[in-house]
């Protein structure tokens, strides 16, 4: 595992794609499908190289570890966005020069020395707010509802009728959880713009 994390901080593409099997099937977090094929790999990850220069701190691992045919690594990943990277709302965003740190975790499963599955674990939803690259969603909410339900809703400032117009980020997505849960009550009347992204 080592020395496949060797290859990837220096960009040695020759001896990443040599740890990869020809066929491998690699899982990325918020990747519904998984990336197929030694050459579609290789792609992928030099493509993400040209979004987000990073580094895996693997001299020494937090955890490293194997068992039977599969290995697991933990380690502190960093970089910066530096280029072009797909945000979680399927648009293309532009570098915003932002670092980041995070524990990345690899499992892989080997055969005659090559990785045959590859699954990769983060926080996705920390990596885009580290990146200030979490969607945004525009509230608008009109409501009637008994005083027992106000402190629920320390956003909303009428205590009787409101109508309030607020751009919600991810440090703030407890009040669309509490808006989406809402929509049951009976009391509430709530349009949603693009929110479902958040919950």
């Amino acid at each position: 595992m080592k020395t496949l994390d060797d290859a990837w901080n220096p960009r040695d593409w020759e001896t990443f794609m040599k740890r990869h099997a020809e066929n491998v099937a690699l899982y990325w977090p918020g990747q519904p499908e998984p990336t197929r094929g030694r050459h579609a790999d290789h792609s992928e990850s030099v493509g993400f190289f040209h979004a987000v220069e990073n580094h895996i701190e693997n001299d020494p691992y937090m955890i490293l570890f194997g068992q039977g045919d599969h290995t697991c690594s933990v380690a502190r990943w960093t970089g910066t966005h530096t280029g072009p990277l797909k945000g979680l709302d399927g648009q293309i965003h532009p570098a915003t020069h932002r670092k980041f740190s995070l524990e990345f975790c690899t499992v892989a499963r080997w055969k005659n020395g090559e990785i045959v599955e590859e699954k990769l674990f983060y926080d996705l939803v920390g990596f885009m707010t580290q990146l200030n690259l979490l969607p945004k969603a525009t509230v608008t909410a009109t409501a009637q509802y008994p005083s027992e339900y106000r402190s629920k809703a320390p956003f909303l400032k009428n205590p009787s009728t409101i109508q309030e117009k607020r751009t919600l980020t991810g440090e703030n997505t407890e009040h669309l959880q509490w808006l989406e849960r809402s929509l049951r009550d009976d009391s509430f009347d709530l349009g949603l713009k693009d929110c479902s992204k958040m919950f």
